[in-house]
């Protein structure tokens, strides 16, 4: 019995990717502390709801590739892949995360009807994104990766009606651009992280769509004047709106200076990140590496910075430490697992060797 609980428990892990689940639900308890006098347990429970909205979007999507994952050498440590468990196991996971932010959604909007449609709309496109990523018709691949940014700066406006009060300029300049960084990120990340593979089963992602191809042995990517120009524009709208909310939360006469050292930190980001995207584009092959490291860091550090210097709330730090310590010790973790699976396996292999 406690191995097999501990069977599903390290499945259901991975599968709802709980490791990353704290970073992808930050702008749901974000938008509550934008409220000055909204009781900390309502940011609590924003926060909670994005964690069980993100695991039910990423066991939709590993239930909706598993026909192909298989296909993936990136992707044979997927419990669907590997039998850690079963499509029927994954499923009752999806679907008892969904029931709980379903409850969660329930008490925060409490008699607020239409707070409750506006969430189980955000967690419906949640699931309809990731199931229907690279497979919806007409309108993909484009429509899926705005609707991925959408899911991104929503919440924050969301969590800021609910508790009764309205997003300054600056604000809605901060969910502006949360919501044109979601293109980027799924372009420069999601996209070109399954390129090869995708494009062996013919997937349809805005990469394949603008003639990216695998261009070498080592993750290099070949890149083309459409890609460029699109990752260009939609970065470039991105980056202008977020120092645009830095500025504009400037202009506001109670700064103190720990907000204008943050505006200062997030503005360089930007503009670091901005220039290496320059730098990135002007070759003709990339790496996925370099994207992430030299162009989405810095920008995910800006967006941060900005967010925390438009929070009237010193708790949006206790967030800020909650997330990304999980993050660290998960991914600490992870490579410890790893590290004792590979001391394993050469064991193994001499003990059958042995056996013959």
């Amino acid at each position: 019995m406690f191995d097999e609980t501990m069977r599903l428990g390290r499945a259901f892990y991975v599968l709802g990717r709980i490791n990353v689940a704290p970073v992808g639900a930050f702008p749901y308890g974000m938008g509550a502390l934008m409220v000055p006098n909204a009781p900390s347990g309502q940011a609590v429970g924003f926060y909670v709801f994005g964690i069980l909205t993100h695991c039910v979007g990423c066991a939709v999507n590993d239930i909706a590739d598993s026909p192909t994952d298989s296909l993936n050498p990136a992707r044979s440590n997927a419990p669907l892949v590997n039998g850690a468990c079963s499509r029927r196991e994954a499923l009752a996971f999806a679907w008892a995360a969904a029931a709980s932010a379903v409850a969660v959604a329930v008490w925060l909007s409490r008699a607020m009807a239409g707070a409750l449609v506006l969430l189980l709309a955000l967690l419906v496109v949640g699931v309809y994104g990731n199931a229907y990523q690279k497979k919806f018709g007409c309108l993909h691949p484009f429509f899926v990766d705005w609707l991925f940014g959408i899911f991104i700066g929503a919440p924050v406006w969301l969590g800021i009606m609910i508790c009764g009060a309205r997003p300054t300029l600056s604000v809605l300049l901060l969910i502006a651009s949360l919501v044109a960084q979601g293109p980027t990120l799924n372009m420069m990340r999601g996209n070109l992280k399954d390129l090869h593979h995708d494009r062996t089963v013919n997937a349809r992602t805005a990469a394949l769509s603008l003639g990216v191809e695998p261009a070498g042995p080592n993750g290099e990517i070949l890149t083309t004047r459409a890609f460029k120009q699109y990752c260009a524009l939609v970065f470039a709208a991105a980056a202008v709106l977020l120092m645009c909310a830095g500025i504009a939360a400037l202009s506001h006469p109670q700064q103190v200076t720990v907000q204008i050292i943050l505006v200062a930190v997030a503005t360089g980001s930007t503009i670091a990140a901005t220039a290496q995207l320059y730098i990135s584009l002007r070759s003709k092959t990339v790496t996925l590496r370099r994207f992430i490291r030299r162009v989405l860091l810095p920008m995910n550090v800006a967006t941060l910075a900005t967010a925390i210097s438009l929070c009237p709330r010193w708790e949006i730090f206790g967030i800020c430490v909650a997330t990304y310590a999980w993050s660290i010790c998960s991914s600490a973790l992870a490579r410890w697992f790893a590290r004792r699976r590979r001391q394993r396996l050469p064991l193994a292999s001499t003990r059958t060797n042995s056996a013959h």
